[in-house]
């Protein structure tokens, strides 16, 4: 059975900040789909609100490269 996962901002966030308190959960999470055990996908506000978060530690230029590599 192929499960759906929602992936919320909190959740993106993670993977963006090893200070974050479960950033080794989402690194797990985020093996977990490149090994296609189940399908993710997020909405276009978390998009939005992750690049404005962000914005505060990275330039556009690596914001639209993590983005674009999330959407891989």
């Amino acid at each position: 059975m192929a499960y759906k996962v929602f992936l919320d901002t909190n959740i993106v966030l993670d993977i963006f900040h090893r200070d974050r308190p479960f950033y080794d959960e989402a690194v797990q999470l985020f093996y977990c789909l490149d090994e296609n055990k189940f399908t993710a996908f997020y909405s276009e506000s978390v998009l939005t609100t992750i690049a404005y978060v962000l914005r505060k530690r990275m330039t556009v230029k690596e914001i639209n490269k993590a983005i674009i590599n999330l959407k891989n």
